[in-house]
């Protein structure tokens, strides 16, 4: 199993791992009935380079909540197989202003 880092390298850009992102996505994870999920969705964070490197981009908006630093979202799906069960992988990356892409949250789907 590869080690967490907080950078990864996907399509020439990087997108940034942060723990305020890690931290949302848990909070969404038990506010959005996805706790039944909870074990994979660890599993899942731990491997997360590997989701990513998989994704194929489904949806992009330009942020409309008037955040500052935010420019623009990208909606990304993936197919991942948690212990034998095959899912739906929903990933948000956000554009920030600084040219930096970030990791946000996720959603599974059996």
């Amino acid at each position: 199993m590869p080690y967490f880092s907080n950078k990864i390298l996907w399509n020439d850009f990087n997108i940034i791992v942060s723990k305020a992102g890690i931290r949302e996505s848990i909070e969404k994870i038990f506010y959005n009935n996805q706790k039944y999920y909870l074990v994979e969705h660890f599993i899942i964070l731990k491997n997360l380079d590997l989701v990513i490197k998989n994704m194929v981009l489904v949806n992009q908006g330009i942020e409309n909540k008037n955040r500052e630093k935010y420019n623009s979202w990208n909606y990304y799906i993936s197919k991942v197989c948690v212990n034998g069960q095959l899912f739906i992988l929903e990933i948000e990356i956000v554009s920030m202003l600084n040219g930096e892409n970030h990791y946000r949250v996720q959603r599974l789907k059996c």
